[in-house]
């Protein structure tokens, strides 16, 4: 619990100023791999800027609104790996998930308990913020690959049900975002 409010403090350290919208666990579903992952305003209007302007785009607001929630593309994804180093190691210490061992199902169901726990708890004392400071911000342990309900379901453990619509509406907004985009690229490309 106390790494991940070390994370958290280090990363608010080296960009402060900033507008995080997004802190939490980003990992694969057996857990094998996890890390912290934050996200904020002004690092999702850098990446989406890059972006448009790469594809030559005028707006960067679809860019915006299709990067919100594209974890990998967060430019603080590289600043999060390695700070969570003991909990690795603990994780490391357990069965392989990908053997059929004894106690590893446990293991990767102990490994989301206790991650969701640590969030609750520093939530509790006020880590991340109180009253309009937390409401912009998102707690959620995120999975590779998983679907926008599984996403919501997990948001709603840590989030209030407002966090929880903003959430899954900018979940599809950012989808619409992403097929508009790809249309504009088909239509410039043809």
């Amino acid at each position: 619990m106390m790494e991940l409010a070390s994370a958290w403090g280090d990363l608010k350290s080296r960009h402060s100023g900033e507008s995080f919208y997004a802190f939490g666990i980003y990992c694969n579903d057996v857990a094998s791999w996890f890390n912290v992952i934050a996200c904020s305003v002004e690092a999702l209007d850098s990446v989406a800027a890059k972006h448009a302007k790469s594809e030559q785009s005028s707006s960067n607001e679809l860019h915006s609104a299709s990067l919100r929630w594209s974890l990998a593309d967060s430019p603080l994804m590289g600043e999060c790996e390695g700070l969570l180093p003991t909990s690795q190691a603990i994780r490391d210490a357990e069965p392989d998930p990908y053997e059929e061992a004894d106690g590893s199902e446990e293991a990767i169901e102990a490994f989301f308990e206790s991650a969701f726990q640590a969030l609750l708890e520093l939530d509790r004392m006020g880590i991340f913020g109180t009253s309009a400071d937390r409401d912009k911000l998102l707690l959620s342990i995120w999975i590779n690959d998983e679907s926008d309900e599984a996403k919501i379901l997990s948001a709603r453990r840590l989030n209030s049900e407002e966090q929880v619509l903003r959430y899954s509406n900018e979940l599809a907004s950012g989808y619409a975002a992403f097929k508009q985009l790809m249309s504009n690229e088909n239509k410039s490309s043809a």
